[in-house]
């Protein structure tokens, strides 16, 4: 039987092609006079902010290398003072999700009442910011498609989201060419990622039919696809970055679990990429909640390419769960937390922590101190 949901629709412009970001310009109105462009360093090493920059010379535009990992609070109050002094109205943000969320974040500070450091006490933000963000994604982390910022506040141990309508971004541009330049273990992790993305968004307890239909999808094509996207085939690119897109399209109406919310301990506390974490924490994840959710885990084994036929629901859902571990073992990415420099002494303190996160309202299973430390020793 279905349950009473609700689907509110998103905000955005989403322009998809090879060389599409020649026609940056299109998403910039002709009032506007100050573009600030920001990015890693290490994607400021390719030249692609520099050529967007081009494409936009009609305006007046700055380049700021200051987006960093996990998107610590101390770079948002860095952006905000050059966005200030700069006079800025628009926002461009080039590459993966911290880039993405790093502008989200200064674009909400710039507008809220509170001081940077207080926007995890902010109220859900709706009111939409003057200021234009247009995203350029490089990687398939998917940030740009929710009203979602996650910040970090390394001095508390803690990544919260800042959220709400006025979070989402106005323009994505998808090139596929891009993702050329993007190394492949960046481009295996973060589908991992996205992979994850829509497996939870269909077996949380928030599912409903219309995140169904395009979380089952985004799990097809990332799942056909990534392994030669990782190789460098073109046509694989163009649709990891679809299936991307799409595994969080949904996000709005529905959520993600458990396994973001380790991931984002693991990447404040230890530093390690959210891919990454992603990669390690799925298919644990599934199994901590397979007993409860067994027919939800059953839909994503087919989406998978498990086939049905004299099965029964659970063999269904295993046989799924074990091509998601094969994948990860594929793309040659780590499989335990003991690979990635986890103290097994933490693992007490990390499932404390656990209890404390946003998405674990979302989660099927119940979670206990007791049997998220099981499910993090089984990690191991």
């Amino acid at each position: 039987m279905l349950t009473p949901f609700k689907q509110t629709p998103v905000p955005y412009k989403i322009t998809f092609g090879k060389q599409k970001i020649s026609q940056i310009s299109n998403c910039v109105d002709d009032e506007h006079e100050n573009i600030f462009i920001i990015c890693g360093e290490s994607v400021l090493e390719t030249g692609l902010p520099d050529q967007i920059a081009s494409h936009l010379s009609d305006f007046s535009t700055l380049i700021w290398p200051g987006v960093r990992s996990h998107v610590p609070v101390e770079s948002i109050k860095e952006g905000k003072t050059l966005l200030c002094e700069n006079d800025i109205d628009v926002v461009v943000s080039v590459g993966g999700g911290s880039a993405i969320d790093t502008g989200k974040a200064i674009c909400i500070a710039d507008e809220s009442d509170y001081p940077v450091e207080e926007l995890i006490h902010a109220d859900c933000i709706d009111a939409q910011p003057e200021i234009n963000h247009i995203t350029v994604p490089t990687t398939l982390s998917a940030a740009e498609m929710t009203n979602l910022a996650g910040v970090s506040w390394p001095d508390r141990d803690m990544k919260k989201g800042i959220k709400g309508r006025g979070v989402f971004v106005d323009d994505i541009i998808y090139d596929p060419l891009l993702l050329e330049e993007t190394p492949s273990d960046l481009i295996a992790s973060t589908g991992m990622n996205a992979l994850n993305h829509g497996i939870e968004m269909v077996y949380c307890n928030k599912h409903q039919p219309f995140t169904d239909a395009t979380a089952l999808h985004s799990i097809r094509l990332l799942y056909t696809h990534l392994p030669d996207a990782v190789k460098g085939n073109q046509e694989s690119l163009a649709y990891v970055q679809v299936g991307a897109s799409i595994s969080l399209l949904g996000y709005t109406n529905s959520a993600t679990a458990i396994n973001h919310s380790v991931a984002h301990i693991l990447g404040v506390r230890y530093g390690i990429p959210h891919g990454i974490a992603n990669a390690v924490v799925l298919p644990y994840g599934m199994r901590f909640n397979l007993p409860v959710a067994t027919n939800r885990f059953a839909i994503i084994g087919e989406a998978l390419g498990v086939s049905p036929e004299e099965m029964t629901n659970k063999e269904v859902a295993l046989e799924g769960i074990a091509k998601c571990e094969n994948l990860v073992e594929r793309l040659d990415l780590p499989t335990r937390l003991g690979e990635l420099g986890v103290p097994k002494e933490d693992l007490a303190l990390i499932a404390e922590r656990l209890l404390e996160e946003d998405f674990i309202n979302s989660n099927p299973q119940k979670l206990t101190k007791t049997n998220i430390r099981k499910m993090l020793e089984n990690m191991y």
